[in-house]
């Protein structure tokens, strides 16, 4: 039986070595995950940040009222990646926060009648066992494509 190649001159050294560089490229490309923190005053703040910590500075903020689609105030976050609100009304308040760059999350705060949220913080970065399934999909695509495209003609 006689195998398939590729036509080309890769050896197998240098497959690996890419697939090696593919896998650790993936692991850095999710460092730009979101994650956000509340903060209890009078009003209610909102830290915005990237995974590593780092502040979401100037983002846009949308502001969702419940029961509504419609966004009814915006502001930006600070230099802390920070934005203030205070909810006239309880229910569930959404919030979209949109850095120039193009990086945001979408944070839904439940409000109570006492005008508090109810919920906490919430992480939205992939854990360890998410990126390494999402780099085998991913490695899988390119293959199953490359094979696809590399296949010879029976006949």
């Amino acid at each position: 039986m006689r195998y398939c190649k590729a036509p080309c001159s890769v050896s197998k050294k240098n497959c690996f070595i890419g697939i090696f560089l593919l896998f650790i490229s993936q692991i850095s490309i999710y460092s730009h995950g979101t994650k956000y923190e509340i903060i209890r005053n009078n009003t209610i703040g909102v830290k915005a940040m990237y995974s590593n910590g780092d502040p979401m500075t100037a983002a846009k903020v949308l502001i969702f009222p419940p029961q509504s689609i419609q966004a009814t105030d915006l502001t930006y976050t600070d230099s802390l990646g920070t934005f203030y609100v205070t909810p006239n009304k309880p229910g569930l308040w959404a919030f979209q926060v949109r850095t120039l760059s193009g990086h945001g999350m979408r944070i839904n705060l439940e409000i109570d009648a006492s005008l508090s949220p109810i919920n906490g913080a919430e992480n939205s970065v992939p854990g360890n066992f998410q990126k390494v399934v999402m780099t085998i999909s991913i490695l899988w695509g390119f293959i199953g494509t490359a094979l696809y495209f590399y296949r010879r003609k029976k006949g």
